[in-house]
C-alpha cells in the first residue's frame, strides 16, 4: 500500500549493511578491551510491546519491523574480533585522513586480522580509544596492502546515555549514521540518517511507558508518521504531502 513496501525495503537494506556473524571473540583483560557499545541482543535499546510484535495488522507489522531493525543494528555493534587477532597500541593511519591518526599511542588498542582468497587479501583493523567521558571505536579495511580505508567510526558516552555510529565507507564524513540518546526519565531517541546516500531519514521516540512515534522523511520532507500505544494494541499511520496531512489511518492489533 502506497509507500509501505518502499519503506520496508529501505530499512531492510540498512540491516543487511550492518549485520554480520560473530566469531569467537578475544577475552577482555583491561578497560579498553572491555569497552564496547552498550546494546546487545540481551539488552536491546527498545522494548517492543508483545502485542505489537504479534500483530498481523499491516501498519503494526511495519512499525514492529522498524523497531526490530533498530534493535538488530545496534545489538550487532561494531566489535567483532576473531580469535587470534593481533593486538597493538599503534594507531591506524587511514588514507582518507591525509596522514592524520585517530588516537594517540597512550590511549588506543588496535586489533588486526586478515583474510585471503581468490587473489585478494583483506586486512581489518578494529581500534578502540577513549577520552575522559567517551569511548571511540573505529574499523578500517586494507585491500591488498594498498592502505587502510576508514569504514566505521562510533562514539558513546561512558554513562551509556548517548552515542552514534557513522558509516564512512572511506570518506571523511558519514554516509549513514545511527544516533541515539536517552533522557533521565527513560525517553529514548533514535535517528537513522541517510539523506545523501538514500535520500531519507527516520526518527524514533520511545516513551518510558513503551508508547512511541516514528517519523519518516524523504528529501527533508515528512512523509509518514506512525504511532503506537503503550501496550502495542493500537495506533495511527499518517501520510503527509507538502507538509500537510494527506491521509490518516488508525489501526488495532
Amino acid at each position: 500500500m502506497k509507500s509501505i513496501k518502499y519503506l520496508a525495503y529501505s530499512f531492510a537494506l540498512v540491516v543487511a549493511l550492518a549485520s554480520c556473524s560473530k566469531d569467537d571473540e578475544v577475552k577482555p583483560e583491561n578497560d579498553l578491551e572491555q569497552a564496547e557499545l552498550s546494546f546487545s541482543a540481551e539488552n536491546p535499546p527498545i522494548e517492543i510491546p508483545t502485542a505489537l510484535q504479534n500483530s498481523d495488522n499491516e501498519y503494526a507489522v511495519q512499525i514492529s519491523g522498524w523497531l526490530s531493525a533498530i534493535n538488530v543494528n545496534l545489538a550487532e555493534q561494531v566489535k567483532n574480533i576473531p580469535e587470534g587477532a593481533e593486538v597493538s597500541t599503534t594507531p591506524i593511519t587511514a588514507k582518507s585522513t591525509g596522514g592524520r591518526i585517530a588516537a594517540t599511542a597512550e590511549n588506543v588498542l588496535v586489533y588486526t586480522w586478515s583474510y585471503g582468497g581468490q587473489g585478494q587479501s583483506i586486512t581489518i583493523a578494529y581500534q578502540v580509544s577513549e577520552s575522559d567521558d567517551k569511548y571511540k571505536f573505529d574499523i578500517f579495511y586494507d585491500f591488498d596492502g594498498e592502505g587502510y580505508i576508514h569504514y566505521v567510526h562510533a562514539e558513546e558516552y561512558k554513562n551509556r546515555k548517548e552515542g552514534f555510529i557513522d558509516y564512512l565507507f572511506g570518506g571523511d564524513t558519514y554516509v549513514l549514521r545511527y544516533q541515539w540518546k536517552q533522557d533521565a526519565d527513560g525517553t529514548f531517541y533514535f535517528d537513522f540518517l541517510a539523506e545523501e546516500f538514500m535520500g531519507y531519514r527516520v526518527s524514533v521516540v520511545v516513551n518510558p511507558d513503551q508508547s512511541g512515534t516514528i517519523e519518516y522523511f524523504i528529501e527533508g520532507e515528512l512523509n509518514v508518521k506512525a504511532t503506537w500505544n503503550s501496550t502495542g494494541t493500537s495506533g495511527s499511520w499518517i501520510y503527509y504531502e507538502d507538509g500537510e496531512v494527506s491521509e490518516t489511518f488508525t489501526w488495532e492489533s
